[in-house]
């Protein structure tokens, strides 16, 4: 796979120590099922993207045939969650991050709805981000860990939630 797009002229995310990390936020992208790694993180660095994301901002992204893309390392700091909780801070490269980033990992489904296949690879990339880290983490719908500020991962995410646990 060819190198991901990167925002120029920005910090690169941040890192954070791996034994912090407590829960695996699961998101999706909107827009088509057909959508790929590439294409989301070309939007996501580009100039209409609402925020000026550095890199691609999920851990783990499930192509409409299921296949999982490994983005940037678990270590790295992204932005996929928002602050969503109490406290929030600047990082120290002036980043806003809010602290639910620091003790998730983000993945994503590309599209509005999951396929079959994409609801087997959002489980099977869990378990893997699983057996990375050694420890399991809990899982919670981005919609449910930012307290209803986010509609992700879409209006159905309740229909197919028990098959990714």
């Amino acid at each position: 796979m060819s190198t991901l797009p990167k925002r120029k002229g920005v910090n690169p995310y941040g890192t954070r120590p791996l034994a912090g990390i407590t829960h695996t936020v699961c998101h999706h992208t909107t827009g088509p099922n057909s959508l790929t790694a590439h294409s989301i993180a070309a939007y996501q660095t580009g100039p209409d993207s609402p925020i000026a994301y550095p890199a691609i901002a999920y851990h783990r992204l499930v192509l409409e045939d299921g296949t999982i893309v490994a983005a940037p390392s678990l270590r790295t700091l992204t932005w996929h969650c928002g602050s969503g909780s109490v406290s929030s801070h600047l990082d120290d490269q002036g980043h806003f991050v809010g602290s639910n980033n620091w003790h998730s990992v983000g993945i994503a489904f590309c599209g509005e709805n999951p396929t079959p296949a994409q609801i087997i690879g959002m489980r099977v990339a869990a378990e893997d981000i699983d057996r990375e880290l050694g420890v399991t983490l809990e899982r919670t719908p981005h919609r449910v860990i930012s307290r209803g500020l986010t509609e992700c991962p879409g209006n159905n995410w309740y229909d197919w939630w028990s098959n990714i646990l």
